[in-house]
């Protein structure tokens, strides 16, 4: 069974709320299975708050850890709000749906470079993730 392991128990930030997202999602066997399948890291930099979190994927456990994981094969920046809201956008073959105003709009985050996404060769790592973190 997939688990989602928080580093610093203690944690009350956004590496607490991700995990309790990411501890969510794996109670549905589709995710489970998504996220059973990941292996890398991700870093999640939040500039505004300051404050990145770390993401470790391998063998069907995530461990989330505060603080940026060096190294990361992907790093993902984006402004809080933008990250609050990123659940609720609907995905198409887990990415943003340019189908939806709400990914259109991400879309245009991305190409003015408020939202800003390194090792996109990397794609299937960001796609799994992005699935692992939508709602809807």
């Amino acid at each position: 069974m997939p688990s989602v392991v928080l580093a610093d128990p203690e944690a009350a930030g956004l590496d607490a709320m991700l995990a309790a997202l990411l501890t969510a999602a794996v109670e549905r066997p589709d995710k489970a299975r998504v996220l059973d399948a990941m292996n890398g890291t991700v870093t999640i930099a939040v500039p505004d708050a300051e404050v990145e979190v770390g993401l470790r994927f391998s063998h069907g456990v995530c461990r989330v850890h505060s603080g940026a994981i060096a190294g990361s094969k992907v790093r993902i920046e984006m402004p809080s709000a933008t990250l609050m809201a990123f659940s609720t956008i609907p995905l198409l073959y887990g990415m943003p749906s340019p189908l939806a105003p709400e990914g259109r709009a991400f879309t245009r985050q991305l190409l003015r470079h408020e939202v800003r996404i390194a090792g996109l060769r990397h794609l299937g790592l960001i796609r799994q993730l992005n699935t692992l973190l939508s709602l809807v």
